[in-house]
């Protein structure tokens, strides 16, 4: 199931705004995102800190605003961990992007370099897939005009010496 976290849902649910979503995991921590925030700080901490202060700078330029002793002395402690913590949790925004467009082009794939790949890993079903594209590109294609009796014996021979063939007919009122 998929949560959408607007605004609102964001203050119901830490009772700050959005943009001080980093300093409470500056102060919490995120384990899945590595993190490490200040040990014995958990959620309500972080979020009652973020509420009376309102941001970690505020928070450790006036830690003797700090009433819990045990809290004002880890805040202390890890302080370069407490910034380093918010740098991590800050999602930088403004990243200059530069791309040709041409390069998302959707291009046909290299199928012998495919083909190299699906073998060392062994998808034997994609490998049956992309061999006859490999075997198409490799066709030595050669158009000829049957339009004699002559030309026709000579296409059957050549059929005939071969495992595959494959042909055009174009066809009109003059000489069908």
């Amino acid at each position: 199931e998929v949560k959408i976290y607007d605004e609102a849902t964001i203050r119901e649910k830490y009772g700050v705004d959005p943009e001080k979503i980093v300093d409470i995991l500056a102060l919490k921590g995120d384990s899945s995102d590595n993190i490490p925030g200040v040990p014995g700080i958990g959620e309500k901490t972080a979020q009652a800190l973020i509420k009376k202060f309102g941001s970690v700078e505020n928070i450790l330029n006036n830690t003797e605003k700090i009433s819990k002793k045990f809290l004002r002395e880890m805040i202390r402690e890890y302080e370069d961990q407490i910034k380093m913590s918010k740098m991590l949790a800050t999602i930088v925004r403004e990243v200059p992007m530069e791309y040709d467009f041409d390069s998302f082009r959707v291009k046909s794939p290299n199928y012998e370099e495919l083909w190299k790949i699906f073998k060392k890993l062994e998808f034997k079903n994609l490998l049956k897939k992309i061999t006859p594209q490999i075997n198409h590109e490799k066709a030595n294609l050669k158009f000829n005009l049957i339009d004699t009796e002559e030309r026709l014996v000579g296409l059957t021979n050549e059929i005939i010496k071969r495992k595959y063939f494959s042909f055009y007919l174009v066809a009109s009122s003059d000489n069908a």
